[in-house]
């Protein structure tokens, strides 16, 4: 029974920053902004990647890295509309198509697998 409860806690507490940041994202009460999704990201990230890997990723090298855990595209190509979100005072037409992206990182890449490649030093 110890055995089982500390699998328990350990698998709890592994999995606290990624329903965090999920809860984060999905609050319909104050809607996520690009900046403020992508920043729910890189401290989710930071939860779970060594901090010296990739807390100086920035633009093309991060969205590589997202990309990279997800297995499929979702922030290289959109690299132009998530500079504009990021660095613009308008508002971006496809504002909850990129915090969707965000949340859809969250949810498949965290926690890392083992093995998983980190996407860095391949740019």
């Amino acid at each position: 029974m110890l055995i089982i409860g500390l699998a328990v806690r350990w698998r709890r507490r592994r999995l606290a920053p990624k329903k965090t940041a999920l809860r984060l994202l999905s609050l319909a009460v104050t809607p996520q902004t690009p900046s403020s999704a992508i920043e729910l990201v890189r401290q989710a990230a930071l939860c779970y990647y060594p901090r010296e890997e990739i807390a100086h990723l920035t633009g093309k090298d991060w969205y590589a890295f997202l990309d990279a855990q997800v297995g499929h595209p979702l922030f290289v190509p959109n690299e132009t509309l998530w500079q504009q979100a990021l660095y613009q005072k308008q508002k971006v037409n496809n504002a909850d198509e990129l915090v969707h992206h965000c949340y859809h990182w969250v949810e498949s890449a965290l926690p890392p697998r083992k093995r998983r490649k980190s996407g860095i030093g391949k740019f």
